[in-house]
């Protein structure tokens, strides 16, 4: 994760490194909404921060503003990049299943006593 402070306003930004693992580009400061200019190869800073061109930019993943000993997050919508969603299909807990996507034998749920042979399962065993 990059940490980068806005020169004109003094706010944190925190540049997730999901999304600019690499990435070269602007992002907006989440204070103020100057434009920098970035570029990361493999999560480490090349190039900048130097002024941004254009008007393509991402969000920071979050950000914070210094006010005297106390730090005061700033995730409003429009400031920092919405977080991550998860599955659509997701429920909190594991999806039960017998085969991968590939249609490989794998053991993706609670398997019954009888199911087993010693301590292997039947399926994989034959």
């Amino acid at each position: 994760m990059s940490i980068l402070t806005c020169e004109k306003c003094g706010v944190t930004n925190y540049l997730d490194p999901y999304t600019f693992w690499d990435y070269e580009g602007n992002f907006k400061c989440a204070g103020c909404g100057e434009l920098y200019f970035v570029k990361k190869v493999n999560g480490q800073i090349k190039n900048g921060p130097t002024a941004g061109k254009g008007s393509e930019y991402r969000l920071p993943g979050y950000a914070e503003k210094r006010e005297g000993n106390n730090f005061t997050p700033m995730n409003e919508e429009g400031n920092v990049s919405p977080p991550a969603k998860a599955r659509a299909d997701f429920q909190g807990k594991p999806i039960d299943m017998e085969e991968s996507v590939r249609g490989n034998l794998v053991a993706g749920r609670p398997l019954k006593p009888e199911e087993l042979k010693g301590g292997i399962w039947k399926e994989i065993l034959e």
